[in-house]
């Protein structure tokens, strides 16, 4: 029947929303506790075996919920970075966003005890940085924080969706040779998205184009009416 493959689905995603609303990221081991003994207990009970799968299931999801939360929150800056400048070699992640003061970007270093992954702004950089490039900066280092106003926007969550551990602002940089090739994908939208950029010109749904192509959304105005 339809509700036995159904089920086990919706527990699933049940356990991962359950996990969501606590207020403090448990250990994800107990779940995996209670899945082997739903697991167990399915195959010896075939009466019960539909709703003990069920149950199997909501403690999987909740596990793997909170495998992967305890994951983002264990790759953040160390308390001790904070403030402090740093120089690292690594590569630009994405595209970089040209903003009112600079460029934004997302920048990967190769290795040490810096986050996976760091936003980065640098304000009116000589040269920008492009997408899988290799730069050596210097990051002046700041832990994911963002202000809690109700009905605002919600910058610390959206950092830990994007799996950004740090924020940093350049204080020196120098390009390196080469490319990250990691990065091609990234590389190849920045071409396609300039090409696209120049065969339209100021036309208004150029910015559209770009997003609905390359999935690039910066240069779409916040006010539809501008």
């Amino acid at each position: 029947m339809l509700w036995r493959t159904l089920l086990p689905l919706a527990a699933f995603v049940l356990g991962v929303c359950l996990l969501q609303l606590q207020p403090a990221l448990p250990p994800w081991w107990p779940g995996i506790a209670m899945f082997l003994l739903m697991a167990l207990l399915a195959a010896a009970l075939p009466r019960g075996r539909p709703w003990l799968i069920a149950l199997a299931c909501l403690a999987a999801g909740w596990s793997w919920a909170a495998w992967r939360a305890e994951a983002r929150m264990a790759d953040r800056l160390p308390s001790a970075l904070e403030n402090q400048v740093i120089t690292a070699s690594g590569h630009i992640s994405g595209l970089p966003q040209p903003t009112r003061f600079g460029t934004r970007f997302t920048f990967m270093p190769d290795t040490g005890p810096l986050p996976e992954r760091i936003q980065v702004t640098w304000y009116r950089p000589a040269t920008p940085p492009a997408a899988g490039e290799r730069w050596q900066l210097a990051l002046r280092l700041r832990q994911v924080h963002g202000a809690v106003n109700p009905g605002g926007f919600d910058l610390e969550r959206w950092l830990l969706q994007e799996d950004i551990g740090a924020t940093a602002s350049v204080r020196g940089g120098q390009r390196l040779p080469g490319h990250a090739y990691t990065a091609t994908i990234d590389r190849l939208r920045a071409v396609i998205a300039t090409r696209i950029q120049r065969a339209l010109g100021e036309r208004p749904y150029a910015p559209v184009i770009v997003a609905l192509v390359v999935g690039e959304q910066s240069a779409i105005p916040l006010d539809s009416s501008k």
